[in-house]
């Protein structure tokens, strides 16, 4: 706690004379709350600066479980995976679809896709260029669907892997 404290005073977030007044409250167990109030609200971080990581925002441990809901794709000929979108989606497929290549891919994190069919007729999937590994050739329908397990290790080389979700 003290070294956020110092932080946040080395970064000029304090006037001299609320340092002290932090500092005061620090020892009575208060810090937190001032030191809350006093970051600016534009610092903290949105739902979505969770899943986008963006720079120079502040997270609050409530936002992790928020920004990890799901997120539901368009289906489209072509499906469109936008990394800073989501963490975890689904999408449900209407006919046989293509997963265009990830944008915004951010190396050394993970996104998870359920892949479900609108009725009981079996749907292929097929994968983009940037996708390697044991590429799933398992179809999907409303009863049968499919986890995909997106793994960056470079923007241009996403390992998938998969396992059958229902």
């Amino acid at each position: 706690m003290t070294n956020r404290i110092a932080t946040a005073k080395n970064a000029g977030l304090f006037s001299p004379g609320l340092w002290q007044r932090v500092f005061d409250t620090y020892r009575k167990g208060e810090a937190d709350a001032l030191l809350a109030a006093r970051i600016a609200t534009s610092a903290l971080a949105a739902i979505g600066d969770v899943r986008a990581a963006a720079a120079g925002k502040v997270l609050t441990a409530d936002l992790l479980e928020a920004a990890s809901a799901p997120v539901s794709l368009t289906d489209a000929a072509t499906i469109a995976i936008d990394w800073d979108a989501f963490l975890f989606a689904d999408v449900t497929v209407t006919a046989n679809r293509a997963f265009g290549n990830p944008t915004n891919v951010q190396p050394g994190t993970s996104r998870s896709i359920v892949v479900k069919g609108s009725t009981s007729t079996m749907r292929t999937l097929s994968y983009p260029s940037n996708f390697k590994g044991a590429l799933p050739v398992q179809t999907v329908n409303d009863t049968s669907w499919l986890l995909l397990v997106l793994s960056a290790y470079t923007t241009s080389h996403v390992i998938i892997s998969y396992a059958r979700a229902l």
